[in-house]
């Protein structure tokens, strides 16, 4: 009972990830993006990779839209059923899911990262992880940057007008058309030697480096 029911959810799934996938390049292509600080992406994401992109969970939906034409990059996705959705989302746009939160398979999943980046692949991290607290920074953007000496690239993004949902991050989706700002703060790297009191003054500095590029990006719309 339970093979046919778990064949009956992955047929729903298969027919609904194109579905998906296609409105949401559609509504993507709709919202006027303006980005502060494209050359970082150009030089740290493009010609000098791998790096690790890094930003808070309420933007997710938008920022992936708009980095979904990168070369494949590794994404830790939540291993919960959401997550599978956002998995399949990210393979069919040809990224590499590796299934794992700060919840469970975390490390694991910060190990399977690892090799991929040692390979070439860039990566991407929601920094406040998957339920939260919303905007402050977890250690594990702090450790992967550590052990793959890749710099972690730090992404706000602001849009209007959205929709903001009443869940513990107040995601955004923005509407059809809205206006679109990302800014892209000066990228850095964790020296190998980090550990202890360091690694929390390394947190500490991902959390305010995202945390100004949000409020960049917010000035920035206000004055367009």
């Amino acid at each position: 009972m339970k093979v046919r029911e778990d064949k009956s959810k992955d047929l729903k799934l298969n027919l609904l990830i194109p579905m998906l996938s296609g409105l949401l390049k559609c509504w993507g292509s709709s919202i006027r993006m303006k980005v502060y600080g494209k050359e970082i992406i150009e030089k740290y994401v493009i010609e000098d990779s791998p790096s690790i992109i890094s930003f808070w969970h309420f933007g997710l939906i938008q920022l992936c839209c708009y980095f979904r034409r990168l070369p494949p990059t590794v994404v830790m996705i939540s291993g919960s059923k959401d997550g599978e959705i956002a998995a399949r989302i990210a393979k069919r746009w040809g990224h590499i899911p590796v299934r794992g939160s700060k919840m469970k398979g975390g490390l694991n999943a910060l190990r399977e990262m690892k090799k991929l980046m040692q390979q070439g692949h860039n990566a991407a991290i929601v920094v406040d992880g998957s339920r939260g607290p919303a905007r402050i920074a977890q250690k594990g953007v702090i450790v992967l940057s550590r052990e793959t000496n890749a710099p972690i690239v730090p992404i706000g993004i602001a849009a209007k007008p959205v929709l903001r949902f009443n869940s513990w991050d107040r995601m955004i989706l923005p509407l059809p058309g809205s206006r679109c700002v990302i800014v892209c703060e000066k990228p850095f790297i964790v020296p190998k030697h980090v550990r202890g009191k360091e690694l929390e003054s390394f947190r500490l500095k991902i959390e305010n480096r995202l945390n100004s590029a949000c409020m960049l990006a917010e000035n920035y719309l206000q004055k367009r």
